[in-house]
C-alpha cells in the first residue's frame, strides 16, 4: 500500500492556508508587491531584508571582476554571482561544523514539518506522482550521517565551494543561451512558414496562447486574458521564468502608465487579477531547460544513480509545472481586488496631465455606466483620444470638473 497518500492531504491543506495569508498580505502591502512597481521583481526586502544585505555582498566581488557596467546592466553577471557566494559561504560552514550542528540539533519532527510549509503543495504532488511503496530509511536522525568537509582550513574550504559552484554556474549560462537561440531560430522558421500559408506573425509564443489558452481559462484567468497567459506560461515551460516575468512586468508597466487595454487586435495589459494567477503560475524552476542543469547538477554529486535521475526527470518537470497551476488556482481563489473606492473624491485630486490605470477605471466605469446616457440635455463621453492615451476627452466643452459631477450623479 503506497504511504504517500496521508501526508497528501494535510499538504494540500497547508498550502491554501499559506496561500490565503499570502493574498492577505499583498493586500495589506497595497497589492503592488507581487511584481515590484515597474519591473517584475519579487518583494525579497519585504520578506527577509537580512538575506538581501547579505547576497548585496556579491556585488563588490562581480564588481571588480566584470566592471559596475556589466553588473547593473546583465542578467548573468547580477544574478549567477550569487551561486559563487553562496556556495562558497556553504563551504566554509560545512568546514567549521556549524551546519552539521545545525540540522542535528534539529529534531527530525520539526524539519520534516519545517519541509512542509516551505513547499507543502510540491510535497503533495510528488506523493501523488511518484508515491513510496516502502517504509522510509530516514524517519529518524539515526540513519543520516553528514561528513565533515576535507579541507585544512577556512581559507581552503572558500576556494574549495567558489570552485564547485563554477560547473553550476557554467550549465545555467549555457542552458539560457542555448534555448534562447533555440526559441530564436525556431520563431524565424514558423515566420517564414507563416508567410508561405498567408498567417500574419506566427512564432512560437502564438502557437503556445492557443494552446494553452484553456489550461489558463481553467486557472482562473478571464477569457479576454487567457491568451496573453497562455503565451506567458509557454514562454515559463519551453524556455525560462525570467524571460516570461520580463514580459509579463511590461504588461503591468502598460497597465499602470494607463494605456488603452486593446490596441488594434492586440492587447497591451492584462487585468490585475490575471497578472496575479500568472505571478503565481510563472513562480518554479520547473521548464525544459532546467531539466539539463538538474541532471548535470544531481549527477555531479552522485554520479552512480544518472539512470534513476534521467528516468524521472520528465516526471518531475511536470509534476513542478502542476503545482506552480495549483498555487495559481489557489490564488486566483484568494484575489481580493484592489480599486478606487470613491471616483468622487479621486476625480477631485487627480493630476490629470499623465496616465495613471486608476484613471483609465474610473472612467471606464463611469463610461460603461453613463454611455448614451444624458445629464442636462447633453451626451456625456470618457473616452481615450487616439494618439494621446492621456488625454481625455469630452463633447460638452467643459472642464475636467464634470469628471466629479458625473461621478456624483
Amino acid at each position: 500500500m503506497p504511504q504517500g497518500h496521508p501526508t497528501t492531504i494535510p499538504s494540500l491543506g497547508i498550502t491554501g492556508s499559506l496561500s490565503a495569508g499570502a493574498m492577505n498580505l499583498a493586500v495589506g502591502l497595497g497589492g503592488s508587491h507581487l511584481l515590484g512597481r515597474a519591473h517584475g521583481d519579487l518583494p525579497l526586502n519585504i520578506r527577509c531584508p537580512q538575506l538581501q544585505i547579505f547576497l548585496g555582498y556579491t556585488k563588490a566581488g562581480s564588481v571588480f571582476v566584470f566592471g559596475n557596467t556589466l553588473v547593473e546592466e546583465v542578467f548573468a553577471f547580477q544574478s549567477l554571482p550569487i551561486i559563487v557566494f553562496f556556495s562558497c559561504v556553504m563551504s566554509i560552514l560545512y568546514y567549521l561544523g556549524a551546519m552539521q550542528w545545525l540540522i542535528l540539533k534539529i529534531d527530525a519532527a520539526s524539519l520534516i514539518a519545517a519541509s512542509v510549509m516551505a513547499a507543502p503543495c510540491a510535497l503533495a504532488m510528488s506523493k501523488l506522482v511518484y508515491p513510496e511503496v516502502e517504509e522510509s530509511k530516514f524517519k529518524g536522525k539515526e540513519s543520516v550521517h553528514i561528513a565533515s568537509g576535507e579541507e585544512q582550513n577556512v581559507l581552503e574550504a572558500a576556494s574549495s565551494g567558489a570552485a564547485a559552484s563554477v560547473g553550476l554556474v557554467a550549465n545555467i549560462a549555457a542552458n539560457l543561451i542555448a534555448f534562447l537561440a533555440v526559441l530564436e531560430f525556431i520563431n524565424a522558421a514558423l515566420l517564414w512558414f507563416g508567410e508561405m500559408v498567408n498567417i500574419k506573425d506566427l512564432s512560437f509564443q502564438m502557437i503556445c496562447s492557443y494552446v494553452l489558452m484553456p489550461v489558463a481559462f481553467l486557472m482562473g484567468a478571464d477569457w479576454a486574458d487567457s491568451p496573453v497567459v497562455a503565451e506567458l506560461l509557454g514562454i515559463k515551460i519551453f524556455l525560462n521564468e525570467f524571460v516570461a516575468y520580463q514580459q509579463l512586468a511590461t504588461y503591468k508597466k502598460n497597465r499602470l502608465d494607463g494605456l488603452e487595454e486593446w490596441n488594434g487586435g492586440q492587447k497591451q495589459w492584462i487585468s490585475e487579477r490575471a497578472e496575479t494567477i500568472t505571478t503565481f503560475a510563472l513562480c518554479g524552476f520547473a521548464n525544459i531547460s532546467s531539466i539539463g542543469i538538474m541532471l548535470g547538477g544531481l549527477t555531479s554529486l552522485v554520479p552512480h544513480r544518472k539512470s534513476d535521475f534521467a528516468s524521472i526527470v520528465l516526471r518531475a518537470l511536470l509534476t513542478g509545472i502542476c503545482v506552480s497551476m495549483l498555487n495559481s488556482c489557489l490564488a486566483g481563489l484568494m484575489y481580493v481586488p484592489t480599486e478606487v473606492s470613491d471616483c468622487v473624491t479621486f476625480f477631485g485630486t487627480a493630476n490629470f496631465t499623465s496616465t495613471s490605470y486608476p484613471i483609465y477605471t474610473c472612467c471606464k466605469q463611469l463610461f460603461a455606466r453613463w454611455v448614451c446616457g444624458r445629464a442636462t440635455g447633453r451626451v456625456w463621453s470618457c473616452r481615450v483620444l487616439p494618439g494621446d492615451p492621456c488625454a481625455w476627452g469630452w463633447q460638452t466643452g467643459l472642464g475636467w470638473d464634470w469628471l466629479v459631477e458625473l461621478a456624483r450623479m
